[in-house]
């Protein structure tokens, strides 16, 4: 279930932020980033300090009652019709488009969901279709490896936000292969002041230990100089 591009009438002047837990455990700076550029760009940002986990991580696992306990707390905390902007694509995903699943049988929490999914949005798709964001080449030469995971893709339908804020970096140029059902990362080579390129070659998928049929594409990136991984988790 994609969800296309959403549009605002005017420029919010205030948006929330919800942080998610692998910014609040796991990984504080790019969610510091996030949170710099959006005000950087005239944004205010609301952090509701009582945020928690958006309940995934037990609804993933088959655990829906304590995923709906956990998505419950989160249903209070975003009175203010602003968008809610979320840096990750699978925790954005699960408030859009799980949430008034979620809350099925209980009409007035589902109400509520269905009001906060049509306010989220994932951090790139907001940069790019909301703000018009321009990002400004101020690095060097780096090789970028861009993984866009599978809820960008799938569930949200912003895989190619990411891919535009390095194009808007640099002149690029990508080739367009894939391999198997599933797109690979583009190689994209820069030729102006940055180069943000690609590895051009990928190796041969592995074949894992008691596997028939075809390989399954758990194959690592290619290490190379000046290595720059960026994930859209």
């Amino acid at each position: 279930k994609m969800n296309p591009a959403q549009t605002l009438a005017q420029r919010p002047t205030d948006v929330y932020f919800f942080a998610t837990c692998v910014v609040d455990q796991l990984l504080p700076a790019p969610g510091m980033a996030a949170l710099t550029l959006l005000e950087r760009e005239g944004i205010r940002v609301h952090f509701p300090e009582e945020q928690t986990c958006c309940g995934q991580p037990a609804y993933t696992s088959g655990f829906p009652d304590e995923a709906r306990k956990v998505a419950a707390h989160q249903l209070t905390l975003f009175p203010n019709d602003w968008p809610v902007v979320v840096p990750s694509g699978s925790c954005a995903g699960m408030m859009k488009h799980h949430y008034p699943t979620l809350f099925a049988a209980d009409p007035g929490r589902k109400a509520q969901a269905e009001a906060l999914s049509a306010r989220v949005y994932e951090f790139t798709d907001f940069l790019v279709n909301v703000l018009g964001y321009q990002p400004e080449d101020k690095g060097g030469d780096c090789t970028v490896v861009l993984h866009t995971s599978c809820s960008a893709r799938r569930e949200m339908g912003v895989h190619l936000t990411g891919r535009k804020l390095l194009g808007a970096a640099g002149d690029f140029r990508g080739d367009g292969r894939r391999q198997g059902r599933v797109p690979q990362g583009d190689r994209r080579r820069a030729r102006g002041q940055r180069r943000l390129r690609l590895p051009d070659e990928h190796p041969r998928p592995r074949r894992l230990e008691g596997q028939t049929g075809r390989p399954r594409e758990t194959q690592p990136a290619r290490r190379t100089h000046r290595q720059l991984p960026i994930a859209a988790h």
